[in-house]
């Protein structure tokens, strides 16, 4: 019986204890997404842009150029299906012959999409830079 008096205090003790998030930190984490989505719009209303190319820092040896290269194309190797074959748009279309708020879906993944193929454009662009500086550099040769 003593024990069931002091749980009420236990968990009240216990939920404190989680460390709230820093205001700091959720501000900056609403800024990075703020910023994004407005990048976002920006790429939708504009249209696609000419991807600039990077300036690649000369000090680089071979090494780090090819590790760039790596990371870059790992990057580009996500596999994503197409707008139909999607599972989540067919579950979008299939809910939206019941209601119509199913259809509702499909712009928000047209427009993911869209996004993402339009940030391929700089990637490539970026891949390029990096196999004319290793080029440059004949990292190729032996």
């Amino acid at each position: 019986m003593r024990f069931l008096s002091v749980l009420p205090l236990m968990l009240c003790l216990s939920s404190t204890a989680h460390a709230l998030p820093d205001g700091a930190a959720l501000q900056a984490k609403a800024e990075a997404f703020a910023g994004a989505r407005a990048a976002d719009a920006q790429a939708i209303l504009l249209g696609p842009q000419r991807p600039t190319p990077p300036t690649i820092d000369p000090a680089l040896d071979c090494n780090a150029l090819y590790a760039r290269r790596v990371a870059l194309t790992r990057q580009q190797l996500d596999y994503h299906t197409g707008y139909l074959d999607d599972p989540r748009n067919q579950t979008a279309i299939a809910v939206g012959t019941v209601s119509t708020w199913g259809f509702a879906y499909l712009p928000f993944t047209a427009l993911q999409s869209y996004t993402r193929s339009a940030a391929r454009g700089q990637v490539e662009t970026e891949l390029d830079a990096l196999r004319q500086a290793s080029a440059r550099l004949q990292c190729f040769r032996r």
